[in-house]
């Protein structure tokens, strides 16, 4: 839109009466700063410092907003009523002075707001009923709220949610929508509180590029109160945010006001632009910042989404563009026609096509005819195929190597008629499943044993883990969080580092098993999110201390700061995650966990990545070792078989000198490497000699004896 259109409908809406807009959409303002005929304009507690030196291509002037070092304010800023609405668009260009870091901390400066009609015209905006925030924080975009006017002061810190709509919903009274508690702090005699969604990466960067700090960049913001049903708030709100027309922030389930306000609206926009660390009076140092053509709306103005089900080509597109659409294809299904918002597809009875984007949001799905058929591998054994789910098909273990025994089944084994006999059936589960044989010496152990810091793990203190960022030299090591990310499109911005203590197990032991769960807390964007597992190699990371740039606060990766892309094995194993939170997930790693056990001195740990093919803000993330709820931890579980039971010496048998090498030690503890496991008669390696031991003993009494 031209500046001369821009500027015709802010002063034909400036004259009109501020009144609600809920269901047409409408432009409230635009404000060009091409003149100092603010208050003509509408806006009042401040006027603006323009600047005709800075401003973007087309326009003769901005905004400037200068933050002289240790001040807390920039003495320039405003506020204009806008009409009461459910919903507001924000859009500005944005430029920064190469100096600028803005606060120095986890938190400031605020810089653009929306207030309600539930306060004064003139309500600070730190302290209110609802307040909204638009800003950068270590430049990393960020939505806020705060309603801090809302907290109940008699139950700080007891969760509310379920019991009444009278209280604050961005900190101190619970969680209203599963994104966090919030913050919840004394001011004063009374509480104040805030939570926030931010965009997981850093966009504007310290160097040039296509993310630097002094471009001017597009920035797109829209928030959407939730619905209210039958007196009750419901987690159905949006907080987006656009970074040069990518959506980088977007969540359609928060919770922006409860049922006590029903009648909340958003009536006023202002320019606050603050900065007051705790331990400092102001800004660190002297700093600008430029914004141009701003303009506030009910709806996004110029572009619209694209939902594509079963299928790719989803994103914010302009109307009139022409979007290529394909349909996922499914083993067993024949494509069949493109449901829904269909009008602007091209032939709907193509699997691979294009979509004219109209003025308005579109959903279409993708159908299809047939039978859906998965895919059954059989390791070590028969009866793999494509098959219908609930078929039930016969399997058979191959023979045993010499030597060697059937032991049981593993893998995905939950349709299996019974896991402990080599010919049995499975029934077919819908989703593609892998099943091995497992094997074990004649005579040997089967031990499975859980690693981690979980509820039920056999050695605690066993893990430790961590997450590195993009662009990042902080180290999250004590995060109760671990983060996987993609941005932009296909590239990773976050990765997952764990390491596991399993010196407990026989360096002569066979690992037929080995998962790893992580449990998932939280998910945006792609249905599925492919997370690969890999071994790491060439440098043995310090949890403690590595970031993107090192992998121990000192020495850089191999391949420079790259949070270790350069110093892992070929992926393991990678599983299509889907959204669905608050379970585990689980990787098969046997692999690298056997050349861990027969060689410990390799054992660098793992890597958990992200999706390097994949929607910018598609991510999963998951408890840490850290989290507060030892049922969600991390944790290994390790099937492994030993060599002949009782054979102390060992030479091949049980027979007499291994009892008597077993009664020698009987009762001994502390038993580990150091000692031979207390002379070979500790079987298990479990610490002692015990009865578990002698049972070993008697049950492989005379084996391998000619």
């Amino acid at each position: 839109m031209s500046k001369k259109l821009l500027c015709l409908a802010a002063l034909i809406l400036i004259s009109g009466i501020v009144s609600s807009t809920e269901g047409a959409d409408q432009i409230f303002f635009t404000e060009l700063f091409e003149d100092d005929n603010f208050v003509a304009r509408g806006w009042y507690d401040g006027t603006f410092l323009r600047s005709t030196t800075e401003h973007i291509p087309g326009s003769t002037s901005s905004a400037e907003f200068h933050f002289l070092q240790d001040a807390s304010s920039t003495g320039y800023g405003g506020r204009i009523a806008v009409p009461e609405s459910d919903r507001v668009y924000l859009s500005f260009y944005i430029k920064h002075s190469t100096s600028w870091i803005g606060s120095g901390v986890g938190y400031h400066p605020h810089q653009f707001h929306f207030t309600t009609n539930m306060d004064s015209v003139w309500v600070g905006p730190a302290s209110t009923h609802s307040t909204l925030y638009i800003e950068t924080v270590g430049g990393e975009p960020r939505l806020a709220l705060q309603d801090s006017q809302n907290i109940d002061e008699g139950n700080i810190g007891v969760d509310l949610t379920d019991i009444t709509e009278e209280r604050a919903i961005a900190g101190c009274n619970g969680d209203s929508d599963g994104y966090g508690d919030g913050q919840c702090y004394l001011s004063g005699s009374s509480h104040r509180n805030g939570k926030h969604w931010g965009a997981g990466a850093v966009y504007f960067q310290h160097t040039p590029g296509a993310y630097y700090k002094n471009d001017w960049h597009f920035i797109e913001a829209y928030f959407q109160m939730n619905s209210i049903v039958d007196g009750k708030g419901v987690a159905d709100g949006h907080v987006k945010y656009w970074y040069d027309g990518d959506l980088i922030i977007d969540h359609e389930d928060v919770m922006l006001r409860t049922g006590e306000h029903p009648t909340m609206r958003y009536n006023q926009f202002l320019i606050k632009p603050y900065i007051k660390p705790t331990s400092a009076p102001g800004s660190p140092v002297d700093q600008t910042f430029w914004v141009d053509d701003l303009m506030v709306a009910n709806y996004r103005v110029g572009s619209y989404s694209l939902t594509v089900n079963s299928g790719s080509g989803d994103g914010s597109y302009e109307e009139g563009e022409v979007v290529a659409i394909s349909a996922d294809v499914i083993s067993g299904l024949t494509f069949a026609e493109w449901t829904g918002d269909t009008a602007g597809i091209a032939n709907i009875y193509s699997a691979n096509t294009t979509i004219t984007m109209p003025a308005q949001d579109v959903t279409i799905t993708a159908t299809y005819t047939g039978t859906q058929t998965y895919l059954l591998t059989v390791n070590s054994g028969s009866g793999g195929g494509l098959y219908e789910e609930d078929q039930v098909i016969p399997i058979a273990a191959n023979a045993p190597p010499t030597g060697e025994e059937f032991s049981h089944w593993a893998g995905d084994t939950a349709g299996i008629a019974d896991v402990n006999i080599a010919s049995t059936t499975i029934t077919m589960p819908p989703q593609p499943t892998t099943i091995t044989a497992i094997y074990k010496p004649l005579g040997g152990s089967i031990v499975t044993k859980e690693f981690g810091d979980a509820v039920n793990s056999d050695y605690p203190g066993t893990v430790a883990d961590t997450w590195a960022r993009a662009g990042m030299s902080n180290n999250y090591s004590s995060d109760v969080q671990l983060n996987t990310y993609t941005w932009p499109d296909n590239v990773i911005a976050n990765d997952i580092i764990i390491k596991w203590d399993l010196s407990v197990i026989p360096p002569d032991a066979t690992v037929t098993e080995a998962t790893l769960y992580l449990y998932q807390t939280g998910s945006d964007e792609d249905l599925l999110y492919d997370l690969p597992v890999h071994k790491i190699i060439n440098v043995n990371p310090d949890i403690s201390t590595l970031s993107w740039e090192t992998y121990d606060g000192i020495h850089s990766w191999t391949g420079g700061a790259d949070g270790g892309q350069s110093d892992i094995a070929t992926a393991e194993d990678t599983q299509a995650v889907n959204l669905t939170n608050n379970e585990y997930k689980t990787w098969s790693v046997a692999a690298m966990v056997q050349e861990w056990v027969t060689t410990p001195s390799s054992n660098f740990g793992m890597m958990v990545n992200s999706d390097a093919v994949a929607t910018r803000d598609s991510c999963r993330y998951f408890a840490s070792s850290e989290a507060a709820d030892n049922t969600t931890r991390p944790k290994l579980i390790v099937t492994y078989t030993t060599a002949l039971t009782g054979d102390s010496e060992p030479d091949g048998d049980v027979d007499f000198d291994d009892y008597a090498e077993f009664a020698l030690h009987w009762g001994q503890t502390n038993c580990n490497d150091l000692n031979d496991w207390c002379g070979g008669a500790d079987f298990n390696h479990l610490d002692d000699v015990n009865l578990d031991d002698l049972k070993g003993l008697t049950d492989n009494w005379l084996a391998g004896v000619e």
